[in-house]
């Protein structure tokens, strides 16, 4: 972890447009990622809503705070996909093209054919607004260009690439097998319940619930139709949550259902972004728009009571089975690279991200614990408990400058708040203060004749060198910490003054 990656990084491979290749983009609107032909599966982009987020085309998705495997072996649960499937026709093909419009937080692909006339839509999305739901829409068009002749021959299409929907298999996740409800027009739809199979440490296994109603299926296409067919699938911590989803959404019109979650991504935009002009640089307005979007499509719009926020991991939340994209571990790299861009922008996010750290203090302290100090440790890699989860010991024990992340982040975000006291209270952010704090007075080492303090046996940034004496990096960041301490605590002065006053000098 030694260079600043996150979402960020993923853009080389699937969204920056190399010169050779920036033709492409016929329609040079920097918020539409256009493309002839898609690139590997591990590069294809993602869609997300920050409650769940799935990759174009993946056998999986992936939901917010689940999470299978023991201790290091804590990685994303995969839930089965199912708006993963293809679209195929004995048709000749003319030609396709692939759009990620991120301001819509879309992605369509549109196939012309010929042999006879042929046009077939499939457009892809994670619901903004009703953020239980995946949506995927396909649109069949049969009707000849003016002038030209189509035939009276049927012509068949298939779907291909679609589960056993009967009992959903995953690898991390046990279903039970699926089951029939009722809409309130006594129409059907689709649920299966599951558990995943380990939990991260002793105690209940998490619970994940799949609601689908579906209408994809093969179909013949006559000359002049037009044949319109979706899925929606809901995915919540429950059958309750998942039913309330699918239901909210299968009451929409498919038009505004769409809209719904069109203008909800267009108002991230329109509230903080940084506009360039895409005239004066075309590939910067273009990375602009690709990051906010990567970033933005692993945060929910505001705290689930029912799915707390668990943090954002470098691989975004579509990515992170086991032993792959960091496992959708949450790293230094939300508070130090990511958080500052949302912190600015969309300042309500970014409370979110602070709070997935507050939410695991008490882990915080049990790492500290465990390891023979006292006060709060946060773990270099956390999943859902906010245990250590890195499979790499070196890491966990002594690249401790993640509490001084975290600590920073919190600074950040007092700066930006007006009503300090009510922040610090509501989220008690003294308390984290205190402990990081004494973590720090517990970690170091002092010489209190000189009035000094070093802490030695660590690992900064630079993961080729470790169990180094007063990092740079980690010492500044401790004395940071303590300055969060001295300034918003509400602690004694004496016990501040004991505490942190040797680290300002």
């Amino acid at each position: 972890m030694m260079n600043p990656r996150g979402l960020l990084g993923l853009l080389a491979g699937s969204l920056l447009v190399s010169p050779s290749v920036q033709l492409e983009h016929w329609s040079q609107i920097p918020y539409k990622f256009e493309t002839t032909t898609l690139p590997a599966q591990k590069y294809m982009p993602e869609v997300g809503n920050g409650h769940i987020a799935t990759m174009v085309n993946g056998a999986n998705v992936f939901m917010n705070g689940l999470y299978n495997g023991v201790g290091p072996a804590s990685s994303r649960a995969r839930i089965p996909s199912l708006v993963a499937f293809q679209v195929r026709t004995t048709a000749v093909l003319v030609n396709e093209t692939f759009t990620l419009d991120v301001r819509r937080g879309t992605f369509k692909e549109v196939r012309t054919y010929s042999q006879p006339h042929l046009v077939i839509e499939r457009e892809i999305y994670a619901h903004r607004e009703i953020d239980r739901v995946l949506v995927a829409h396909v649109t069949i068009s049969r009707k000849a260009p003016s002038g030209q002749v189509d035939t009276d021959t049927p012509v068949e299409v298939w779907i291909d690439g679609l589960p056993d929907t009967s009992l959903l298999l995953s690898t991390d996740v046990t279903f039970q097998p699926t089951t029939i409800g009722y809409l309130l027009n006594y129409d059907t739809y689709s649920i299966a319940t599951g558990q995943t199979n380990l939990p991260e440490v002793p105690g209940p296994v998490s619970t994940v619930a799949v609601a689908w109603k579906s209408t994809i299926q093969n179909v013949t296409v006559n000359r002049g139709d037009v044949i319109t067919m979706s899925s929606i699938i809901s995915i919540g911590v429950d059958s309750k949550d998942a039913i309330m989803g699918l239901f909210t959404a299968v009451e929409m019109p498919y038009d505004a259902l769409l809209q719904l979650h069109s203008d909800k991504w267009e108002s991230y935009f329109n509230t903080g972004f940084i506009y360039v002009d895409p005239q004066q640089n075309f590939q910067l307005a273009q990375t602009i728009y690709g990051s906010f979007y990567y970033l933005l499509s692993s945060i929910p719009n505001k705290q689930d009571p029912k799915n707390r926020f668990i943090g954002l991991s470098p691989g975004g939340l579509a990515r992170g089975p086991s032993n792959t994209d960091y496992s959708g571990h949450v790293f230094w790299d939300q508070d130090t690279w990511m958080y500052p861009a949302i912190l600015n922008f969309h300042p309500e996010q970014a409370r979110l991200l602070i709070e997935s750290r507050t939410g695991t203090l008490a882990a915080a302290k049990a790492n500290a614990q465990k390891d023979g100090y006292q006060g709060a440790k946060f773990a270099w890699e956390s999943a859902f408990t906010g245990i250590e989860t890195s499979p790499w010991p070196p890491s966990g024990l002594y690249e401790i400058h993640i509490t001084g992340d975290v600590a920073l982040a919190v600074r950040q975000f007092l700066y930006v708040t007006d009503d300090k006291l009510r922040v610090i209270r509501e989220l008690k952010l003294d308390e984290m203060a205190i402990e990081i704090a004494t973590f720090w007075q517990s970690r170091a080492e002092c010489d209190d004749a000189a009035g000094v303090c070093g802490i030695f046996d660590v690992m900064g940034p630079d993961e080729y060198h470790s169990r180094i004496n007063n990092s740079v990096y980690t010492n500044y960041a401790a004395k940071l910490s303590l300055d969060v301490c001295q300034g918003h605590s509400k602690r004694s002065v004496e016990y501040r003054w004991n505490l942190c006053l040797r680290w300002n000098k």
